[in-house]
């Protein structure tokens, strides 16, 4: 994988780091804002494509 540096807006972050923390209690797969992002460009990506 390839790190990569980006801003966004705090409240952004935040909510994202509570989803992140909640799945982790939860014992469910997308534990890291990492994994939520990399699902997110994914989803991005494939709708990208189909256009």
């Amino acid at each position: 994988m390839r790190k990569i540096s980006f801003e966004i807006d705090e409240i952004q972050y935040e909510e994202l780091e509570d989803i992140a923390i909640k799945n982790k209690r939860a014992k469910l797969p997308l534990k890291t804002i990492s994994d939520l992002l990399r699902v997110a460009v994914d989803d991005f990506l494939r709708k990208y494509k189909n256009n």
